[in-house]
Formats: C-alpha cells, structure tokens, sequence
C-alpha cells in the first residue's frame, strides 16, 4: 500500500511559506497527502481566510492543486492553533510559559503522525517564530524515521518580497529556481528514542516535551556514569538521579533485579550468575531477596517462590531428597521472570541485566552498576 505523505509546518502570518513547501514538495514528484499547520490565533485565521478560502477549497492551497494537477487535502480541522496549560488559544508566543505551551503541542503532533506507520512526514520549519522550528526540529531528530524529513523554503529576495506571491506558475521555469525546497542534515533516532522512553505510545503515557528532555538528560548522565541509581523496593521500581525511570516491576523481577545488584554486580566483583550452576549456593540469598521484594510465600513446593519455603514446610519426598535437589528444580522457574526482567527494563541504560547464552542450555546474568552510584532500600 502508498504511504500518505504529511506536510507538517510552523507558522506565523506568512501562508506562502506553506504553498512554498508544496512546491518544493512538487520538484521532488510528491503531489498528495494531508497539509497541517500549527501555529497562533492570528495565524490561524491567516492560513484559514488565504490558503483555505471563502468558500471553503476556493484558496492558495487549491489553486495550487489546480495548477500542478496535485491533490493535497486541507480542512478548517488542519489548522492547529497552540493553547496555553489552561486551554486557551495563544493570540502569540511572548512567555517562558507559552514557550513551553508550544513544544508539548507540536511534540504530541509529531507523535502523532510518525505513529502512523502508513504516512511520511515531512515537517517545514521555514515558518513562526525562531523558537517553534528550533521544537519543531528537536522532536524530529527524537522521532524522525528514515523516511522522514525536516525542510526549510529558501526563496530569493526577488519573489521573498512579492506581496501576492505563493508559488510560481508551472510555465514559469524561470521563477521555478528562486525556490529551494533545503532538507537539513537530521540525527533520526526514531524507535531508538521511543526505547529510551520505554514506550511506543508517548502520549498514552503521557510523556510532554519537558519530560523527554529531562529523560534523555538522565540518560546521558547515566552514560556517563554520574547519574545515581536507587533501587525502591517497596515501590519495585528503579530511580534515575530521583526521577523514576520503569514502571512498577513483579516482585519476581524486583526479587531478580535486586539479587544481580548484590551477587552478580561484576562492578563490583562479583561473579556471573549462571542458574544451572549457581542456584544451590545462591539458595539463602535468592530466598532473601524473593522476601524483601514482598514475593509472597508459596502455598507449595511450587515455582521460584517456593525458595521462600521453611525446609519443615517441603513435601516429604522433598526432604528425602535434600535441599539440592529442590533447588535445583527451581532454575527452570527462573527463565520467565528473568526474561520479563530484561524487557521490563528501558534499553541501554547502566542498570540493565546482561545476560549471555553459552550453551543451548546454559545462560548467564549480571549487572555492570558502579556500586558507589546505587542505593538499594
């Protein structure tokens, strides 16, 4: 299936900067999609009254359509204008406040249409105010995909001062190269961000311009290795320098999690953790860790939990056997917490489990913390 292609642009007053776009849009052989403006109050009613028209479809945008045979579709609905945290239009951007009113509005735009992963956006920042392309580019570089792109309209200072001018007649090859459609040079992290926020839905979760920022601070500090790391045990959740970076985690995970920062740290010195190995010695501390992490205790001699099990609470088959033997059986029960832990946890941060396959049957775990950065309580 085509994709949709998605013109996304700041503005201020200035709607040619829009029909501009188009046509540098039209050089490389893109002529439909969907045309989408952000901008203020008086914006708004700029780019309503001259790029939509009265009737509606009779302005700049379907005079182009007409002109260069395209077919971009643009609604009164297309015209998002910023509101201020008490939900009232910005007639303008003047504040520290409005400042940040509009970041959180074109990051949840950009959100939204690179979420769609039937569109392409392309994403003009030629218009508005210094500060609404410089958001604008900013969430592009977190979000952006391959196939994105962030542009600025260059036109030269002969047709920039033409007051009627939108776009050049399609006769007109002369005027054609007063118009540079300039795609900049952009870092794309696209999903790499979205694995750094541990989300694939940051506006479900709630996730606003300012909080990615302060996440991916947190994160270069944490690369850096001067970020401290607390383990909240009653909340089992994992702080970054105060902030809380995952959500609630099982007491199982928490349990694991808290067992590899103790006893398989290599920071630290301590040695890797191979389950097939290592659990029989590890029994007392691992049915420590099941306990602070509230991990309740079983009823039976069943699963990871069971460790937590008084020896005169085993069935008698159990105590005929020996304490080796039962713990030995509990190695296949760590697999799935284990394995939930490693995906519970955002990628690429120092507190992540390592894990590695030796053998088909055999795998060990670690964690690689500087215990002078981690706090457990």
């Amino acid at each position: 299936m085509q994709k949709k292609h998605v013109l996304l642009c700041v503005a201020g007053t200035t709607p040619a900067i829009i029909t501009e776009s188009l046509f540098g849009l039209w050089k490389k052989n893109i002529t439909k999609g969907e045309v989408h403006i952000i901008t203020t109050v008086e914006g708004g009613r700029k780019m309503h009254d001259i790029l939509l028209g009265e009737p509606v479809e009779s302005g700049q945008i379907a005079r182009f359509n007409e002109e260069y045979n395209a077919l971009w579709r643009f609604k009164p609905e297309y015209i998002e204008v910023i509101k201020d945290s008490s939900g009232e239009p910005l007639s303008d951007i003047r504040t520290t406040e409005d400042n940040l009113s509009t970041a959180n509005t074109l990051f949840a735009a950009v959100v939204k249409f690179i979420n769609n992963d039937d569109s392409i956006l392309h994403a003009s920042l030629a218009g508005g105010r210094k500060t609404m392309g410089y958001f604008l580019g900013q969430c592009m570089s977190w979000f952006a995909r391959p196939c994105d792109d962030l542009s600025h309209v260059l036109v030269s200072t002969e047709y920039e001062l033409k007051k009627d001018f939108y776009f050049p007649a399609r006769t007109d090859v002369e005027a054609h190269a007063h118009i540079d459609y300039a795609e900049q040079p952009l870092v794309k992290m696209g999903s790499r961000f979205k694995d750094l926020l541990h989300t694939d839905d940051p506006l479900k979760d709630g996730i606003r311009y300012e909080d990615a920022v302060n996440l991916f601070q947190r994160y270069l500090r944490d690369q850096s290795g001067e970020a401290d790391i607390r383990l909240c045990l009653a909340e089992r959740a994992i702080y970054l320098d105060g902030c809380r970076i995952t959500q609630t985690l099982s007491p199982l995970s928490m349990a694991l999690h808290l067992f590899l920062c103790e006893h398989a740290n290599q920071e630290a010195g301590h040695p890797v953790f191979n389950p097939n190995k290592d659990c029989y010695q590890h029994r007392n501390n691992l049915a420590a860790c099941l306990q602070r992490c509230q991990v309740t205790e079983s009823r039976q001699a069943k699963g990871l939990s069971a460790l937590t099990l008084p020896r005169n609470r085993w069935p008698e088959h159990w105590q005929r056997e020996g304490d080796e033997a039962f713990v030995k059986l509990r190695v296949k029960d760590m697999s799935k917490p284990l394995s939930e832990l490693k995906s519970a946890l955002p990628d690429g941060y120092s507190f992540q489990v390592r894990g590695e396959q030796k053998r088909k049957t055999s795998s060990i775990y670690y964690v690689q913390i500087d215990p002078d950065r981690l706090t457990i309580n």
